[in-house]
């Protein structure tokens, strides 16, 4: 754990999970509302959705 107290450790880790959670919703949300355009479209929504929801999340937790 390296220099952090069990309370800190804990919290980083729920704001990790919550941050995989969250990428996920986004890509599946974003499958869902292009679903009626094929399978291929929608892989590629999904593939989208959570790069796009990891950078922009990953930026508001983390970034300056």
């Amino acid at each position: 754990m390296s220099g952090q107290t069990f309370g800190e450790f804990v919290n980083e880790w729920q704001n990790g999970a919550l941050l995989l959670f969250a990428t996920l919703i986004g890509g599946i949300f974003l499958a869902a509302i292009v679903s009626q355009f094929g399978p291929a479209v929608t892989l590629l929504a999904f593939v989208a959705g959570t790069a796009a929801a990891f950078v922009a999340l990953s930026y508001l937790l983390y970034g300056q």
